[in-house]
């Protein structure tokens, strides 16, 4: 009888292929938390981040983070003409034309800092899974 693993059942995705479906996971989560379609999208995103768990290491699960700092960056770069109202009572009321809208700067910021946290991350050096036995171990060998 050959012995098989569960991890050998399931053949591993080339790195970027992994690293690129975890973005995009990433990516489908947090537009299903600043959208109004995301209840659309989170069983699409549950089922495929459960298809690819046991076929990606930890090092291609970092772009899941990406895909999160690529929404958050792309808000930031959709309110980049978009001219903030004052604060109350820090205005001086005689600003010329409309305000409103979301500061692009925080968006930016934060969307920048995640991608090259993750980017950074990605370079650490992660077990990679390998065979593993499950005899367990014998006292005396």
């Amino acid at each position: 009888m050959m012995n098989t693993t569960h991890s050998a059942l399931r053949p591993r995705l080339p790195d970027l292929v992994g690293r690129l479906l975890w973005t995009f996971i990433g990516a489908g989560a947090a537009l299903a938390t600043v959208s109004s379609v995301g209840i659309f999208l989170i069983p699409a995103v549950v089922g495929v981040a459960v298809w690819l768990w046991g076929r990606t290491d930890p090092r291609q699960r970092l772009g899941f983070v990406a895909g999160v700092g690529l929404v958050i960056l792309g808000i930031g770069i959709a309110n980049l003409g978009v001219n903030p109202c004052p604060e109350a009572g820090t205005g001086t009321g005689s600003e010329v034309g409309g305000c409103g809208g979301t500061n692009p700067r925080p968006w930016l910021g934060t969307g920048i800092l995640i991608l090259t946290d993750s980017l950074g991350l990605s370079r650490l050096p992660f077990p990679r899974p390998g065979p593993t036995s499950h005899d367990p171990p014998t006292l005396g060998s």
